[in-house]
């Protein structure tokens, strides 16, 4: 995990982020595997794990559908195992596939997932734009100047209703310098994000 950006006006006082992102495509981690991760990283003084595997239908292809009695019982007993193992456990969403930004019961339904994992004992969350399309759909167009503007908007809400947390990390679809167009330095898509994005809320990069 590299160190977040901040979006401007950040005040740096939170602790340095180091730890492990299951971020892959393939077969997600079991939650054994996981909970020894936990144990290693307290051993090697690393302090936080972001929950994002790609196949993890929930996380990504179903990200609106809630969790069901049986993987809300393992989150949870997978959140208390990194507190025990004092490692920030970051859960991250991806709705970019399919999300319609304008559409009202989007942003709702993505509020309620998150708001169900923060049932769970979750204190810090992440949404994730990496590995989709740029094209926006009609109604997305009329009411929102670009793409960025779209995820930023929708950002900030989910944001604030989460109250702030103190850790909240955005990734952007130009996750890394070969991504952007023309350049990082002459992004406009970066451009709007660093300047649009909530001061609280950190910018993953990577290289």
């Amino acid at each position: 995990m590299s160190t977040p950006g901040s979006a401007k006006g950040r005040p740096q006082t939170r602790r340095f982020i180091s730890g492990v992102v299951e971020g892959f495509y393939g077969r997600p981690w079991t939650m054994d595997q996981r909970t020894e991760l936990f144990k290693r990283e307290q051993k090697w003084g690393l302090n936080t794990y972001l929950y994002a595997p790609k196949d993890d239908y929930k996380h990504r292809m179903y990200w609106r559908d809630l969790y069901s009695a049986e993987e809300a019982e393992q989150l949870i007993a997978l959140i208390s195992a990194a507190k025990q193992h004092d490692v920030e456990f970051i859960y991250a969403i991806s709705p970019g596939l399919d999300i319609t930004f304008s559409n009202p019961k989007e942003a709702a339904a993505l509020k309620r997932k998150l708001d169900q994992v923060k049932e769970f004992g979750c204190r810090s969350f992440s949404l994730l734009f990496d590995d989709i399309e740029t094209e926006m759909c009609p109604a997305d167009k009329q009411a929102f100047t670009s793409f960025a503007h779209a995820q930023v908007a929708i950002t900030n809400a989910v944001y604030q209703h989460l109250g702030e947390p103190e850790t909240f990390l955005f990734c952007p679809t130009d996750y890394c310098a070969v991504m952007c167009t023309p350049t990082v330095s002459q992004s406009y898509y970066l451009h709007t994000v660093g300047e649009q994005l909530l001061p609280g809320i950190d910018i993953l990069w990577t290289w």
